[in-house]
């Protein structure tokens, strides 16, 4: 399969036993057309998230066609470089799980970014549902620094 401009992302058959289910990219760097457009076999463009003023960015989640998913509107919370998200609900085996992907640039608002990601998450959170967390939030935790210090004090329990 080839995706993004060409990419080679994986090459073999995506309904092959033990492939993922969801698949999650940060900074696809598509438009809303081209990502529209873009096909994975197997798979279905749950949800996703575009720029419309500056280049690069964006998220987007495919999941398997075999599963029922429903996407979670959350454009409201959402804004370029500060963040950039999608989210989708899907029940398994009567699991309730809730898979929400995000990107923040390393010159993004981080304040904005903690307040809206925590309105995110007051939104998708639910007792009897399994909330999956993925992407690139730009902080680095190999050094000592405040968003590191900040993200880590609410959120570490969270992180695995």
């Amino acid at each position: 399969m080839k995706i993004f401009y060409g990419k080679q992302v994986y090459q073999g058959r995506c309904s092959d036993p033990g492939f993922p289910h969801i698949l999650c990219f940060t900074e696809h760097h598509l438009n809303q057309q081209e990502i529209e457009l873009t096909q994975i076999d197997s798979y279905t463009l749950g949800a996703s998230y575009c720029r419309t003023s500056l280049k690069m960015g964006g998220v987007c989640i495919f999941v398997n066609k075999n599963l029922n998913f429903k996407k979670v509107d959350i454009q409201k919370f959402l804004q370029e470089k500060d963040i950039e998200a999608g989210a989708v609900k899907l029940s398994v085996n009567s699991l309730n799980i809730c898979i929400l992907s995000i990107y923040r640039a390393p010159s993004g608002n981080f304040a904005f970014f903690l307040d809206k990601l925590e309105m995110i998450l007051n939104l998708l959170y639910k007792n009897n549902t399994q909330l999956i967390i993925c992407g690139d939030i730009n902080i680095n935790y190999l050094d000592e620094n405040n968003k590191k210090k900040t993200f880590s004090t609410p959120y570490w329990p969270l992180i695995t």
